[in-house]
């Protein structure tokens, strides 16, 4: 049966596994928009400044829709199970 401190170890490694995955996604968006630079001026990509606009809306949203807020209470929790032997 898995502890208290297991499980709240548990549940900091899957939100930490999960960010990275976001992060691996988030990163390959803003690699695709990217590319797009040689290709300003063709239909679709009418300027730099969409590019770095797409690049942009791409961060600005993705970061904070990692929640990795969760990482701090998972830790905490883990921590005090195991401060308190549980």
């Amino acid at each position: 049966m898995e502890s208290l401190e297991q499980l709240h170890a548990r549940q900091l490694r899957e939100a930490a596994q999960s960010a990275a995955g976001q992060l691996r996604r988030l990163a390959d968006e803003v690699e695709r928009e990217a590319g797009k630079v040689e290709r300003v001026g063709q239909p679709g990509i009418a300027t730099y400044g969409a590019v770095a606009e797409a690049v942009l809306h791409a961060v600005l949203w993705g970061v904070p829709n990692l929640r990795v807020d969760h990482l701090a209470s998972h830790a905490a929790d883990a921590d005090i199970a195991r401060a308190k032997g549980e």
